[in-house]
């Protein structure tokens, strides 16, 4: 991939980020001129680094929606909702882009389309300047043309009248003119020095006069063999993280160093009970700095909770004007960072989450007034680390879990017994939410009735190694809980035998092991089930499931069972024996072997074996 598109993918999602938060924020407090200012300055940015990036289609649909936030600037168009909403759906627009950038490597060439209806949005809007699109014909320009006019979009704005702001239009003409002068060859040296003497002096010129040099400066030199070397993707790491991988490397060649004079002392015919001691003590320093090292290498790919947080504010805002119920969404602990493979599956989950609160937990404005709260409802988005999990909260101040409600859908729905509703307690009724099938919806609609929302994110999350949990209180408000592992890479894992062979079971899905009589595993039609706890758990043979027994007649002898929680119901594995506990680095399947059922990955163990680490719910349900 090009290092210029490499560049502006990373950017232009942090521009993305801030422009929406800015948006988000003006759209409560109008009169904010700082936020005003950035939000402007991230559209203009955008715009900028999309003509770098040849990408013509995006650069026409930002400059509407700047020109837009110009005019609310200078005080000729009041910032309405409908322009936050224009202006959040370029936005929105500009996302969409990025992920075709991202897997082809170069800016889309049939992007018109999309950046015409952006434009139409902000030129239907009352009291609007902007002008009806007009598609575009013929080549985009050669790259100096469009360099050019970059640059000069640079001066004309650091040219405008007014101080206000002015530090912060110096910040992105100098960004966005750096990057356009390196892509067409030309020196940005000069541009850091006369964005320094600007911003002391609080004035443009020098910015200015640079700027303009810069355009007639000739291109600097490229080496012959420039265009040959190979584009490394780019991964922003802390320098921190890097700095600790160092020092455990120094670490780790100290003990290596250690263990060679050792095995130098044993060659030499050394005290075998002396070497005994020193190799298990440097066994254990080693044991340590691996441990350190495999924590610091998982830190390296974490992402904040940032990434896919940023992308529900504009989605609650839009499905609350959908649903006519006024409702914020508020984001906490955002910051808290997880592993990458968790941060980019937790779309799906949470928006399933959030749409369940707009659409059940709020009430609409009738309703809220009635019951004394506030006119606007409010969710609350929260992330933290606790230990080696992320927990992450939606919590709405809503009307809560109607659990007569909830009783009466599952009778109608036959996901359980009017006898065993009748003895559920309130936690378990409430727990129905996520079952199969389930909706208290009276119709069907875009938002609910499809009895798929709540039992895919518990699906979801514990296929991530988590747990999913809801708890309500009665015209106050609900909390669902999303209990993660800090990673996915690394998983505590139980062995345990099953027709002659070894597998791993994920810890975190055990409950308890228990050694029982076989005579107290009773037939239930074609299946088995055990009375533990006075509740009743069936029982899988885990050595026919996963085909390496054929089952029949059971010895006389006691059953050991596995007892884990799957989708929110106890199932009871029989296995031959129970191992050890131990804590592996998961390797996905790969080969032949790629998409086998019941598995989630492979590791190997000490003395060489693979074992196989069961995904319970695949194998099970």
């Amino acid at each position: 991939m090009n290092e210029f598109i490499e560049q502006f993918l990373i950017e232009a999602r942090e521009l993305v980020e801030q422009g929406t938060g800015d948006l988000l924020a003006l759209e409560s407090h109008p009169d904010d001129r700082e936020r005003l200012d950035s939000a402007f300055r991230s559209f203009h940015t955008l715009k900028g680094s999309a003509g770098i990036v040849d990408f013509a289609a995006m650069a026409r649909a930002l400059h509407v929606a700047e020109d837009a936030l110009e005019a609310v600037r200078s005080g000729t168009r009041p910032l309405t909702p409908r322009l936050v909403g224009d202006c959040l759906n370029a936005l929105d627009q500009v996302l969409q882009w990025l992920d075709p950038i991202e897997a082809a490597g170069e800016a889309p060439a049939d992007a018109d389309p999309e950046a015409d209806a952006v434009i139409a949005r902000f030129a239907a809007a009352p009291g609007s300047t902007a002008t009806a699109p007009v598609a575009s014909t013929g080549p985009v320009g050669e790259p100096d043309s469009i360099g050019q006019r970059v640059l000069d979009a640079q001066v004309r704005m650091l040219e405008a009248a007014g101080t206000e702001g002015l530090a912060g239009r110096l910040d992105s003409a100098a960004l966005v003119a750096k990057r356009a002068l390196l892509r067409l060859g030309r020196s940005s040296a000069p541009i850091g020095p006369a964005l320094a003497r600007s911003l002391e002096a609080g004035d443009p010129a020098p910015l200015i006069a640079a700027l303009r040099q810069g355009w007639v400066d000739a291109p600097a030199a490229i080496p012959a063999d420039a265009a040959q070397e190979p584009v490394v993707r780019a991964l922003r790491v802390d320098v921190e993280r890097v700095d600790a991988l160092v020092r455990l490397t120094g670490e780790i060649t100290v003990v290596k160093t250690a263990i060679g004079h050792l095995a130098d002392t044993a060659e030499a015919g050394g005290d075998s009970r002396l070497l005994a001691a020193r190799l298990k003590e440097q066994h254990a320093v080693f044991d340590r700095l691996v441990g350190d090292l495999q924590h610091a290498v998982l830190g390296i790919r974490v992402l904040p909770l940032r990434q896919v947080f940023q992308r529900f504010p504009r989605q609650v805002r839009e499905l609350g004007m959908q649903l006519g119920k006024p409702v914020r969404l508020e984001t906490e602990g955002d910051d808290t960072e997880a592993d990458k493979a968790i941060v980019e599956t937790l779309f799906e989950p949470l928006l399933h989450v959030l749409r369940n609160a707009v659409d059940h937990g709020i009430e609409d404005e009738a309703g809220r007034r009635e019951a004394g709260k506030p006119p606007i409802g409010v969710i609350t988005l929260r992330g933290a680390r606790q230990g080696e999990h992320v927990v992450i909260e939606i919590e709405d101040d809503g009307r809560g879990v109607d659990t007569g409600r909830v009783r009466a859908a599952a009778a109608g729905r036959g996901i359980a017994s009017p006898a065993a509703l009748a003895e559920m307690s309130e936690a378990e009724v409430i727990d129905l939410v996520f079952a199969p099938g389930f909706s208290t919806a009276a119709t069907l609609s875009d938002v609910s009735g499809r009895g798929v929302g709540m039992d895919a994110v518990r699906t979801a999350i514990e296929r991530m190694g988590g747990r999913a949990t809801l708890d309500s209180r009665p015209g106050l408000g609900t909390v669902a809980r999303l209990i993660l592992p800090f990673t996915v890479m690394m998983t505590r894992v139980m062995t345990v035998r099953a027709g002659g062979q070894l597998f791993g079971v994920p810890f975190d899905a055990i409950t308890e092991t228990v050694r029982v009589p076989q005579g107290r595993i009773v037939s239930v039609g074609a299946a088995r089930a055990l009375v533990v706890r006075d509740r009743t758990v069936p029982i899988v043979d885990l050595g026919e499931a996963l085909g390496t027994s054929a089952g029949g007649d059971r010895p006389d002898r006691d059953a050991t069972i596995v007892i884990a929680a799957i989708s929110g119901q106890l199932v009871g594995l029989e296995v031959d024996g129970l191992g050890e506990r131990m804590e592996v680095m998961l390797k996905p399947i790969g080969g032949l072997l790629a998409g086998m059922r019941g598995v989630s990955g492979a590791t190997l163990l000490g003395d060489g074996q693979v074992l196989l680490v069961l995904d319970l719910q695949d194998l099970v349900i």
